[in-house]
């Protein structure tokens, strides 16, 4: 057992509701520990976008994610073999139909910054009523 990774982000887009978003270090991280777990079917080459870019099964115009506007790259070849191994290791039916439709490969610092800014935070806090302070330990 080991520490936990994200490799796929769910990202609201303005084409549709949202989109699983990765990167190039996400995708080679898991061709690593797949090797080292013995774990078969996970290789495939893996492209890199630059910061306008996302590289996508189709190309459908623009791309937008959250505020930003992304250039589709289409690199179908290549992300379908990344697709084909993400169903092996996710246990879902329609893994394949998702994942060929929302899969995006952005650059590793664009996937960075939506890792911070595009996951919400939900702050709970309580309050003492008395004193309008911050009740200790309920931040």
């Amino acid at each position: 057992m080991g520490d936990a990774r994200l490799l796929l982000l769910p990202v609201r887009s303005l084409t549709s509701s949202f989109k699983w978003v990765t990167c190039a270090e996400a995708m080679n991280r898991l061709k690593r520990l797949s090797a080292m777990l013995g774990v078969s079917g996970i290789d495939f080459s893996v492209p890199t976008a630059t910061s306008t870019e996302a590289l996508t099964v189709e190309d459908n115009g623009a791309l937008f994610l959250e505020e930003y506007r992304f250039t589709q790259r289409p690199e179908t070849e290549t992300l379908n073999k990344i697709v084909e191994a993400l169903t092996k290791i996710i246990e879902r039916t329609d893994a394949q139909a998702e994942l060929t439709r929302r899969l995006v490969v952005v650059s590793d610092d664009m996937f960075s910054h939506l890792v911070q800014a595009a996951v919400p935070v939900a702050a709970h806090i309580a309050l003492k009523s008395e004193t309008k302070t911050v009740t200790d330990g309920a931040l």
